[in-house]
Parts: C-alpha cells; sequence; structure tokens
C-alpha cells in the first residue's frame, strides 16, 4: 500500500468497486461518529456466529455492545487491571525466565511473543495460561489460530468458503456444553476475544520490540523510569512519560492492524476533499500509510 500511495497518491482505485483513501482524515471518515458506512462483508466471516467485532448491522452492533461496554468502561477496566495484574506480572515472570534461558543466544522474539500473547489471552479470557512459555513449544491452538488467520486475506471477497469451512470443521466445540448463552453468540465472542486478545498483542509487541533493539537508548531511558518503583502497580506504570510515548510511536509505526476493516459508503455519498464517493463503494484507509506521512503527525 505504501508503494501504491507513493505512485498513485491519495485516492486510489484498488479494485472494480474499491477506493483506497490515504488520507490523515479518512480513519474519520470511516468510523468516525457522524460516518454513514457499514462494515464491508468481509464481516460475514463468522456468520451465523455473532460477536460485537464482526457484526454488520447497527441495530445488531448497539445490543451486543451492551453486554461489552461495562467490561470496556474506564472504572472497569481499571478493575480489571487490578485483578488480573497478579496473572500479568506472573507471565512477565515467565516471559523473563524463557528469554535468559536462551543464556545470550538469539532469540525468535516473534516465537517468544507468540507464546506471551497468547498466554496472556488465555488469562484474561479463559481463566488460564496455555504454558507456552514454559514449555517454549507452539501448542495446537496457536498452529491453528494462524492457519485460520492466514486465510482471512484470500477469503477477503469470498466469504462463502470461510463459511463452509466452519460448517465443515466445528470451531470450539466446548461451547456446545455451555446453556447460558447460544451457542452462535459465545463462539462468535470467543472466536474475537482469541484473535483480538493474541494476534494483534503478538504483532504490537514484536513491533516494540523491533525498534527498542534498533534504537537500544530509549531501551535505557525507560529501565531508568521503571527503576525504583513497583512495576506491579500498574497506576504507577501509565503515569511514566517516556515508556508511554515509545509504546505509542511503536503503535503508530508498526499499528497491529495495518489497513484496517473496509466499509462500504452509505447511500448518501462520501466526500474527501473535492472528491465524492457514490455509496455502496467499498472503501479502505491502510494505517500503515496514514501514519507515516508527515501531515499525519505536524
Amino acid at each position: 500500500m505504501q508503494r501504491i500511495y507513493e505512485q498513485y497518491g491519495e485516492l486510489t482505485r484498488t479494485g472494480p468497486n474499491e477506493i483506497t483513501i490515504c488520507r490523515p482524515d479518512a480513519l474519520e471518515l470511516l468510523d468516525g461518529p457522524k460516518n454513514n458506512n457499514t462494515r464491508d462483508v468481509w464481516y460475514d466471516i463468522l456468520h451465523p456466529r455473532r460477536a460485537l467485532v464482526f457484526s454488520r448491522q447497527p441495530d445488531e452492533i448497539r445490543a451486543l455492545r451492551q453486554s461489552w461496554s461495562k467490561a470496556v468502561s474506564s472504572k472497569c477496566t481499571l478493575t480489571g487491571l487490578k485483578e488480573y495484574s497478579p496473572r500479568i506480572v506472573k507471565l512477565s515472570d515467565d516471559l523473563v525466565n524463557c528469554i535468559t534461558s536462551y543464556n545470550g543466544e538469539p532469540v525468535k522474539m516473534n516465537d517468544v511473543m507468540s507464546w506471551f500473547s497468547f498466554d496472556a489471552m488465555g488469562e484474561m479470557t479463559f481463566g488460564e495460561d496455555f504454558g507456552m512459555m514454559r514449555d517454549k513449544k507452539i501448542k495446537k491452538q496457536l498452529a491453528h489460530q494462524r492457519e485460520a488467520l492466514a486465510l482471512l486475506e484470500p477469503f477477503n471477497d469470498a466469504t462463502w468458503l470461510a463459511h463452509a469451512g466452519f460448517s465443515l470443521f466445528p470451531f470450539l466445540p466446548v461451547a456446545k456444553n455451555c446453556a447460558s448463552y447460544r451457542r452462535n453468540v459465545l463462539m462468535g465472542n470467543s472466536i474475537s476475544a482469541m484473535v483480538a486478545g493474541s494476534d494483534t498483542t503478538r504483532a504490537a509487541l514484536i513491533g516494540i520490540w523491533y525498534y527498542m533493539c534498533h534504537h537500544p537508548e530509549h531501551m535505557e531511558k525507560i529501565y531508568n523510569e521503571v527503576h525504583g518503583i513497583n512495576v506491579d502497580d500498574v497506576s504507577r506504570l501509565v503515569l511514566l512519560p517516556h515508556l508511554d510515548a515509545v509504546l505509542k510511536e511503536a503503535l503508530r509505526l508498526a499499528p497491529p492492524a495495518t489497513t484496517g476493516g473496509s466499509r462500504i459508503v452509505g447511500p448518501a455519498r462520501l466526500q474527501v476533499n473535492d472528491q465524492f464517493i457514490p455509496g455502496g463503494t467499498k472503501i479502505s484507509a491502510p494505517k500503515y500509510v496514514i501514519h507515516r506521512r508527515k501531515c499525519s503527525v505536524s
């Protein structure tokens, strides 16, 4: 997408009915509070399973959001962080031990961060980790997830293939034994939590490690910031300015979702500067390109 932007400019036709927008205001145009767009058909990939992040219907999104709103509110988020903090601290200790065990030999951080993020997701979502850092081994759960995620891009405009796969190979059969939720809702939310809670975390952590290794002076500054404070106290960590700046800058340069979700322009059409995009057009805004434009950070 970076090469396409450099060659063709801010608005580029990247498909028969698709426009890619590489402008700083594109993110708000796609997902801002006043937008009239709907999610692309790709979000039907889990159908008939239902999940907040994969729903395309506004009424259904509002209904599903109610079950998540309390969990992600600022008050409950801080309470949840305090509750889960000991578990994450333990996983952090496992991470340190895992890296130390290589005794100075090169470490494949891609694998290590995959183990860590999946263990953390297990703690947060299912109440227990998968022991991947302790075993230094990719479990079948992670292998299956990687294989499934690798198919998302080819299925972008052929979601019926994914539907066939879900029908032929049931995912998360444990959901059948849960009587308090409908199976489709439980499975949809479980898949969402597994993907959002592990893969994006893994990508973010790998990006942070990459830039820290290339700029070790920032690693030293962070070490000086955390030295002498209780690193188990989340409320103290969020107040460290250089740590916060490094996290934000790494996410800007290497966003976990590099292209972002596509949208379908509503009937009222979309105006981008002096250009009008008709309703029914598929649009996307690649974060990787937008975040690196000088006009986005000036």
